[in-house]
């Protein structure tokens, strides 16, 4: 659902956008997933309406979702029923919101493929994820994208993290391909750990719509949960929340100075060395932040990147909102280090 571009007939300018949400999170301390979880963060969202808004035709909403760890014991069904021998418990596991038109949608399809197998990475196969497209309203409906996902293996020898250092390299190969070839794909996440399920409605029809949350076999020890409140920028499919790595109120004032700052930086990207070697990194890894993603998905943008260089989440979102410090005479100014991928 593209954005319209500023022009001389209308007011509209996106660096003037803000939202205004409502968001929670549901964890279980020791670790144990279950179904409950998942219903609590459900219920919990639909209680935070008033936190939305919803257009004329009674549905569509400014965009709602949840964030959960991968639910291994679906997947494990999933392989099962197609006589799949991976082991799910070390899956990664993509969302995306594809074209709606055929063509375009193999053609995307096509690209996740070409990326993964650059990356090293292995498709173990498609899987269309199930919706009742009649929980949504007629707005939503009409701008509605087709919803894949795909479940990746992991190469012998990648840990945790390394896996998803490559996953992360795979999603910017997959986007330059989308944007190469005017492909209208999103990949809302692809990940070793964590998938979303979002779109435009409301939070008490997410459960509604995307059938695999009614599903027992969805189980998970956190939620991250968000309705979200469009004060004067456009809803899309691709700007509900959560997003890869936060759920956020928006309101930053600061936005456009800070992609500045990202976009200088982006020329001292780096990948390890002869770690695909034929692609330069500054043309891989950038740019950095999505230009018709909102300030929140922004922020997200550069979260990712910090952590999946190396850094701890608290360590990440320390230097992307720092406390005042101009006052504290026993803090240390540093110059920033450059932003480098680590060798897996």
């Amino acid at each position: 659902m593209p954005l319209p571009k500023p022009d001389a007939t209308h007011l509209y300018d996106p660096r003037f956008e803000h939202d205004a949400c409502g968001i929670g999170f549901v964890a279980r301390i020791s670790g144990e997933a279950d179904h409950s979880i998942l219903h609590m963060a459900l219920d919990a969202l639909s209680n935070l309406e008033h936190r939305g808004a919803v257009a004329d035709d009674a549905k569509t909403g400014d965009g709602a979702g949840v964030l959960t760890q991968i639910p291994r014991r679906l997947l494990a069904r999933e392989l099962e029923q197609r006589n799949l021998t991976a082991d799910p418990q070390t899956l990664g596991l993509g969302m995306f919101f594809l074209p709606a038109d055929e063509h375009q949608r193999i053609a995307a399809q096509q690209a996740i493929v070409a990326a993964l197998s650059a990356t090293g990475l292995g498709l173990v196969c498609w899987r269309e994820v199930p919706i009742n497209a009649d929980a949504l309203g007629e707005r939503a409906r009409s701008a509605m994208p087709a919803f894949v996902q795909a479940l990746v293996a992991r190469p012998g020898g990648l840990d945790d993290v390394a896996f998803e250092r490559t996953l992360f390299v795979a999603r910017k190969h997959m986007e330059a391909a989308f944007s190469a070839q005017n492909l209208a794909a999103y990949v809302p996440s692809l990940s070793g750990r964590t998938v979303v399920y979002k779109g435009l409605l409301l939070g008490s029809h997410l459960a509604d719509f995307y059938l695999d949350l009614h599903d027992p076999a969805y189980t998970t020890a956190i939620a991250v949960y968000h309705q979200r409140y469009s004060t004067n920028t456009f809803p899309t499919w691709e700007r509900a929340q959560p997003f890869r790595m936060l759920s956020h109120n928006g309101e930053i004032n600061t936005i456009q100075g800070n992609a500045n700052w990202m976009r200088a930086r982006e020329a001292v990207l780096a990948l390890p060395e002869n770690w695909l070697a034929d692609v330069p990194a500054g043309d891989l890894l950038a740019p950095v932040l999505d230009a018709s993603g909102s300030d929140s998905a922004k922020l997200d943008n550069a979260l990712e990147l910090l952590v999946i260089a190396g850094r701890d989440v608290p360590h990440a979102m320390n230097m992307l909102v720092p406390e005042a410090w101009e006052k504290i005479p026993d803090l240390p100014i540093r110059c920033a280090p450059t932003i480098s991928i680590t060798p897996v």
